[in-house]
């Protein structure tokens, strides 16, 4: 399979030159060497004259150029970068990334006589910055510059943070590995439990680093849901976590069976396999799920914390940032009409040729309404008291999940009435129409026939008469 070309700055590389310049970070061996990796990786990639890295002074307030690419001026390859003063400095400070097409003309940060002197000796104009983040803490800022005007787009901004993180991840994994080894130093016993000690913290540094990723997953995945990504920052950030781009998935939109989701996501180890977002201000996650998954969406939900009883809106499958966002609102409307319809514990598919499919798709009202009509087709010809009847009995059969016990309740009718109306809906529909797909499109049909619905809309919440 040819490699997958991505394109940022000086133009496009192959999917393996990505990879490389990942290694060629996290393959670093001190924090120093990864900084300097960094530089030379943001140069290359972006295209630009100079890269370099400041490096937030411990308890001060300045960040100090401490690694550098394609500088000339000695001064600059040391140079301090005050807080909140310069793109630097303000990057270094509050951890948003920034650029300006032209550093001495830009009013949108604040400015300082020595910073811009230097920076005019260095003869830098387009610069962009992005944060360093270690453990949740700014060490710092990275910075892409040009002796030119030039204008940094939303695809080169999202390369040169995805490198940024990429670095991160490898300087927290080095502070974590030196702690280790001090600790080791400072161990007191046999040479045994010392292994002990290192054979724990990496275990603990892989766990560490799985759980990091899968956060990363996880914001990826919001951001496709929520339409805040395009295609070629997808494709960016999907190869920096190790994905293929290229990969289709199924959209489940899951509703948990009981409680909120927050603290009931499952282990990193699942997480792996199923990318999630929590969506805000509902209780729902939305997980994309590799097309070839053998696991069903119930156990899936399960996995995840999510309860064996959850409500899953299935769409897709879909590859790339609109395809996932569209199939994503599919799924959402999906588990919406579910649960709307008093189906919650169900799992329905956008894609299905029923009404639900319909209605998930945003289908023309007569489209919907010949669907209804097909699938209700055998009470058509029963005269209006048998048909409420039998409307009746199916209501109360899907509210009551199919045991006839509870049904004759809440019809207040005998047991054995059940069971001979149960067999007169056999008659109709066939035995089939009790479980599987058919008995999600019947209820569907019912529901929205029984609601008195303008397809979807409701206009009357008078129950049938029993």
């Amino acid at each position: 399979m040819p490699d997958l070309l991505l394109s940022a700055g000086a133009g496009s590389w192959p999917f393996g030159e990505v990879t490389a310049m990942i290694r060629a970070i996290t393959g670093a061996r001190s924090r120093a060497e990864v900084l300097d990796a960094l530089c030379s990786r943001i140069r290359y990639s972006l295209g630009t004259s100079t890269a370099y890295v400041a490096v937030n002074r411990a308890g001060g307030r300045e960040a100090v150029v401490s690694s550098s690419h394609g500088l000339v001026t000695p001064l600059f390859r040391t140079l301090r970068l005050p807080h909140c003063i310069g793109l630097g400095g303000l990057v270094a400070s509050d951890g948003v990334a920034r650029s300006t097409e032209d550093y001495a003309g830009d009013a949108t940060f604040r400015h300082s006589p020595a910073l811009d002197r230097s920076v005019r000796q260095e003869g830098l104009r387009g610069i962009a910055a992005a944060p360093v983040v270690v453990g949740g803490n700014v060490i710092g800022a990275a910075m892409a510059a040009e002796r030119d005007r030039r204008r940094f787009g939303p695809q080169e901004m999202a390369l040169l943070e995805a490198l940024c993180a990429v670095a991160a991840a490898a300087i927290g994994h080095h502070t974590e590995l030196r702690a280790a080894e001090r600790r080791v130093r400072e161990a007191d016993g046999c040479a045994e439990g010392l292994r002990e000690v290192v054979r724990r913290q990496r275990e603990l540094l892989t766990a560490t680093a799985l759980d990091a990723q899968a956060r990363q997953r996880e914001e990826l995945c919001a951001d496709l849901v929520a339409g805040r990504v395009d295609e070629p920052a997808y494709r960016m950030r999907a190869v920096v976590l190790g994905l293929d781009p290229a990969q289709r998935y199924d959209v489940h939109a899951i509703a948990p069976q009981a409680g909120p989701t927050a603290a009931r996501v499952g282990a990193p180890t699942t997480r792996q396999h199923v990318a999630m977002s929590s969506r805000p201000g509902e209780d729902v996650v939305v997980a994309l799920v590799p097309v070839g998954e053998p696991t069903g969406a119930h156990e899936i939900a399960a996995r995840l914390g999510l309860g064996a009883r959850a409500t899953v809106g299935v769409a897709g499958p879909a590859a790339g940032a609109i395809a996932l966002h569209d199939a994503g609102r599919q799924a959402m409307r999906t588990l919406r009409l579910l649960r709307g319809l008093g189906r919650d514990g169900a799992v329905a598919d956008a894609g299905s040729p029923g009404p639900l499919g319909l209605l998930a798709a945003g289908a023309e009202p007569g489209q919907i309404r010949a669907v209804l009509d097909a699938v209700l087709a055998p009470l058509a010809d029963l005269d209006e008291d048998r048909r409420t009847r039998h409307l009746a009995t199916l209501v109360a059969w899907f509210d009551q999940d199919g045991s006839v016990k509870r049904t004759a309740r809440a019809l207040g009718v005998h047991v054995n009435t059940v069971y001979g109306r149960l067999a007169g809906l056999d008659e109709l529909f066939g035995p089939g129409w009790r479980g599987g797909r058919h008995r999600l499109e019947l209820e569907t049909s019912v529901r929205l026939q029984v609601l008195g619905t303008d397809l979807g809309r409701t206009v009357s919440s008078t129950p049938p008469s029993r």
